[in-house]
């Protein structure tokens, strides 16, 4: 199973420092861009970006949590974008938006709170490449992950042919469960970042 580690969880005083405690052994730099609208929080922006891209060896995978996620394509396949999820609540056209991801080289996907469900979405499947499962509510910090929402995952990863990737308190007891499911990929942000060793917490879950 691959791992995100989630950027917005280190300490953003020493951004280069963190970026480098946690070495080469993962797969996607993990950024939330939040804009205050359609979650209440605030987080980076492009300027951050601009930063990220100094310090990162590895491609980003984005998550939009912003209104009119459309507004926000074209500059970020500026950047070395792998994936960018959006939810689908926060655009009347996320078939256009997705097609627009994908026509800008970059893997599309789709972002589901912990209330949504998948089956009124199961016809976008063929157009996205990943499904990122919310486990604890977005931008609620210091959330647990949420045990009862395993059973939605698993039926996410029955149901869909896409790689299936899960984000919200995930620890390493959390990530094993999940990569039992079936599950591609976990975003991991406290858990990882608190670690005097990042890259052993890292190695560990490599090996899973």
């Amino acid at each position: 199973m691959k791992i995100s580690p989630s950027i917005a969880s280190s300490n953003l005083l020493k951004i280069g420092e963190e970026i480098e405690r946690i070495g080469n052994s993962y797969d996607t730099l993990h950024v939330d861009i939040e804009d205050g609208n359609f979650v209440p929080n605030i987080t980076f922006g492009f300027d951050m970006l601009d930063h990220l891209n100094e310090y990162s060896p590895k491609p980003f995978s984005i998550h939009l949590m912003v209104c009119r996620p459309e507004d926000y394509i074209l500059k970020l396949s500026q950047y070395n974008c792998e994936y960018i999820f959006i939810h689908t609540g926060s655009t009347k056209y996320i078939r256009k938006v997705l097609q627009m991801i994908k026509k800008n080289g970059i893997k599309a996907g789709i972002a589901l709170n912990p209330a949504d469900t998948i089956d009124h979405l199961l016809y976008l499947v063929e157009d996205v490449d990943a499904i990122l499962v919310m486990t604890s509510e977005p931008d609620m910090r210091n959330n647990a992950f949420e045990m009862k929402l395993l059973s939605k995952i698993e039926s996410i990863v029955k149901k869909t042919n896409v790689e299936v990737w899960c984000d919200g308190g995930i620890g390493q007891q959390e990530m094993i469960k999940l990569e039992k499911l079936g599950v591609y990929c976990c975003v991991v942000g406290r858990s990882l970042f608190k670690q005097e060793d990042p890259t052993i917490f890292i190695e560990k879950m490599n090996i899973l």
